[in-house]
C-alpha cells in the first residue's frame, strides 16, 4: 500500500524547458518517513535535480514529514470559489486607462513589465523566481515562455 501513497512523475515540460530533471511527487495516502526518505535516495542517486509536491489543506500534517525529507516551502497559491454568476457582476470602468485583449506588438512591453513587477519585484514570491532554485534568466525565460503560452492557446483571456 505505501508503493500507492508515493507516486513520483517526470515533469516533461519543466524537465526539458530548464534542462534538468524535475519530478513531481503525489501523494495518495499516509506517508511512511521511510518509504518517502527510500523514493528521494532514489530520485538522488539518479541524478535528479528537484522535486515538487503539492500540500493541500487538508493534509497539512504531512509538512513535517516532507521537510524531513529535505523538502522545503517555496512557494503557496490558494484558489478561491466565487458563487456569482457573470450576471452579477458589475460592469465596472477602470479608474485610469482602458483594457484591451492583447496583440502580438504589445509582447515586448509585457515582457519588460514582467521582468519588471514579478522577476524583479522583492515583494513578490514564486518557486520560479526563487534565487536558490532557479538564475534570474531562467526566470524570465520561463516568465516569458508562460506568457507566450498564454497569447497562442488563449489569447481572449489575456488582457493589456
Amino acid at each position: 500500500m505505501e508503493e500507492q501513497a508515493l507516486i513520483l512523475e517526470r515533469k516533461n515540460w519543466d524537465s526539458d524547458f530548464f534542462k534538468r530533471e524535475i519530478y513531481q511527487l503525489i501523494v495518495n495516502g499516509p506517508i511512511s518517513q521511510s518509504a518517502l526518505n527510500e523514493r528521494m535516495k532514489e530520485l538522488d542517486c539518479a541524478g535528479v535535480w528537484g522535486v515538487e509536491t503539492v500540500v493541500y489543506s487538508d493534509r497539512v500534517a504531512d509538512t513535517p514529514i516532507l521537510e524531513d525529507a529535505g523538502f522545503r516551502l517555496v512557494d503557496s497559491k490558494m484558489t478561491f470559489i466565487s458563487k456569482l454568476t457573470e450576471s452579477e457582476v458589475a460592469n465596472r470602468v477602470p479608474p485610469f486607462g482602458s483594457l484591451r485583449q492583447v496583440s502580438s506588438k504589445d509582447i515586448s512591453s509585457v515582457s519588460e513589465l514582467t521582468v519588471e513587477c514579478l522577476v524583479d519585484n522583492p515583494e513578490f514570491n514564486s518557486r520560479f523566481k526563487n534565487p536558490r532554485l532557479f538564475s534570474r534568466e531562467e526566470s524570465i525565460r520561463y516568465y516569458n515562455a508562460w506568457n507566450e503560452r498564454c497569447y497562442t492557446e488563449q489569447p481572449e483571456l489575456f488582457v493589456v
